[in-house]
C-alpha cells in the first residue's frame, strides 16, 4: 500500500498491489481511504479464484495496520490463508513489494515528466506503468514476460502510444449536428481496463473519453507547450529517506565552496645536532659441543642382548 501526498483529480489518494509469486503478473488498485483495503482484497479473492480456478494460499505484507486487523485475521482463518508480516520497521523483509513500488513510482514520475502533466494525473500514469510492466520481460523470471508466465501466450505490441500526447478520437454519434465536428484536442492517457481503446481527456470539456477510433499525434504535447517545468512537483514519488543537509545543499547551490584549513606558522628552533647512527652490535658466539670436539657415545640397543623377563603366573598354560 503506497499514500500519495497528491490528490487526484477523482479524489484518489492511495494504491494497493498485489504480486504474484509465480509469474510476476501485477494487479493494482486506487483507494480514496485506508479503510478500503479489506474489500479490495475481497474482490481480488473473487477474481483470482473465478478467472483462475485458484485460491491465494499465502499473503505476505508489511506490519501496517490496514493488514494487521481483527477483520483480515478472522477472514484468513476461515479461509485457510497463511498470513506472513514483516518485523515491525524491517522493510527489507518485504522487499519484493518495495522494490516493485519504486519501479512502479519511477515509471509514473517518468510519463508526467515527459509529458509535463499536473502530478493531479498520477493515477492515470499509474495504470499506464503497471500495463506496460506486465508485458516487459523480467530477469527474475528468465527473461520471460509476466503476461506470458501466467497466460501461456505472447502479449502484444502494436496497440502502444506514448503517454500524455496529442490525440483526436472519433466522437462521430447521433447526438450531434451533422456540420458538428467529429473530434476535439485531447491528451492520450492510457488503456482502459474495461474496453479495448484508449482513455482520452478531452481539453475543453475536462472529461474522459474512451475510444477504439483515435488519431495520435506522438511529437506534440498539449501541456509541455502550455504550461511551465513541474520538475519539482514530482519529488513525492521519492524515497522517503531524506538527504543530508550537505546533499541538499550541493542539489541545489551546486558544489559549495569549502574553506582551507589556516596555514600552520613555521617555528624557528635552534638548529638540531645529528644523530650518529647506531652501530651494529656484535655477534654472540654460541658454544657448542661441535665446535670443541666434545661428542656424546651413541648407545646402540641391540635385541639379542636384551634380557627377557618371565612372564607372569597368570599368563602361563
Amino acid at each position: 500500500l503506497w499514500t500519495s501526498p497528491v490528490q487526484s483529480l477523482s479524489g484518489i489518494k492511495y494504491y494497493i498491489l498485489f504480486l504474484d509469486e509465480y509469474s510476476h503478473f501485477l494487479w493494482v488498485y486506487p483507494l480514496r481511504s485506508k479503510a478500503d483495503v479489506f474489500a479490495k482484497f475481497q474482490h481480488f479473492v473473487a477474481y483470482i479464484k473465478t478467472q483462475f480456478s485458484s485460491s491465494i494460499k499465502s499473503l505476505q505484507c508489511d506490519n501496517g495496520s490496514e493488514f494487521n486487523n481483527n477483520k483480515f485475521h478472522s477472514y484468513f482463518a476461515a479461509n485457510g490463508i497463511n498470513f506472513r508480516f514483516s518485523c515491525p520497521y524491517t522493510s527489507q523483509q518485504n522487499g519484493k513489494s518495495e522494490r516493485m513500488i519504486r519501479t512502479i513510482n519511477n515509471g509514473i514520475r517518468t510519463l508526467l515528466f515527459q509529458a509535463q502533466l499536473p502530478p493531479t494525473f498520477w493515477v492515470e500514469a499509474l495504470h499506464t506503468v503497471v500495463h506496460i510492466q506486465n508485458i516487459l520481460p523480467s530477469k527474475a523470471i528468465q527473461n520471460l514476460t509476466p503476461f506470458y508466465k501466467l497466460f501461456t501466450k505472447n502479449p502484444k505490441y502494436n496497440h502502444l502510444r506514448t503517454f500524455g500526447c496529442l490525440c483526436y478520437p472519433n466522437q462521430n454519434n447521433n447526438h450531434k449536428p451533422k456540420l458538428s465536428p467529429r473530434s476535439s484536442a485531447c491528451i492520450f492517457l492510457g488503456y482502459p481496463q474495461n474496453h479495448r481503446g484508449y482513455r482520452c481527456f478531452d481539453l475543453s470539456t475536462k472529461k474522459i473519453i474512451i475510444s477504439r477510433h483515435v488519431h495520435f499525434d506522438e511529437q506534440s504535447f498539449p501541456y509541455k507547450e502550455t504550461q511551465t517545468k513541474l520538475s519539482s512537483s514530482y519529488d513525492f514519488f521519492d524515497d522517503e529517506t531524506e538527504p543530508s543537509p550537505l546533499f541538499r545543499a550541493i542539489l541545489q547551490n551546486g558544489s559549495p565552496q569549502i574553506p582551507l584549513p589556516p596555514e600552520i606558522p613555521t617555528v624557528s628552533t635552534a638548529p638540531t645536532q645529528a644523530v650518529p647512527q647506531a652501530t651494529e652490535a656484535p655477534r654472540h658466539t654460541m658454544t657448542t659441543r661441535s665446535r670443541h670436539g666434545i661428542s656424546k657415545p651413541k648407545k646402540i640397543l641391540s635385541l639379542l642382548t636384551e634380557t627377557k623377563s618371565p612372564l607372569p603366573k597368570s599368563h602361563l598354560a
